[in-house]
């Protein structure tokens, strides 16, 4: 999907859905990279919702320590709620 088309499906599903910020990010103290100038990209998906798994310690340790070098990227992705089921 291009950028306009997510943001298009976004502007469809989000107002139908209880907690919109759980899926839009933006949070507080996120590390925010050029994805074309890190040569590494990581993925560290947390297997429940939004709101239990940002206050996991571990997973907050490990993004810290992959964002912490310079060529690796760390995004974090978490379970759906089941307002945002199909």
């Amino acid at each position: 999907m291009t950028p306009e088309q997510i943001e298009l499906a976004l502007e469809r599903i989000l107002p139908r859905v209880v907690k919109p910020g759980r899926y839009t990010g933006g949070e507080y103290n996120q590390v925010v990279k050029d994805w074309l100038n890190v040569d590494y990209k990581v993925a560290l998906a947390f297997p429940d919702i939004y709101d239990l798994g940002m206050s996991n310690l571990g997973l907050m340790i490990l993004y810290d320590i992959v964002n912490k070098h310079r060529n690796l990227l760390a995004e974090r992705v978490y379970s759906p709620w089941v307002d945002m089921e199909a």
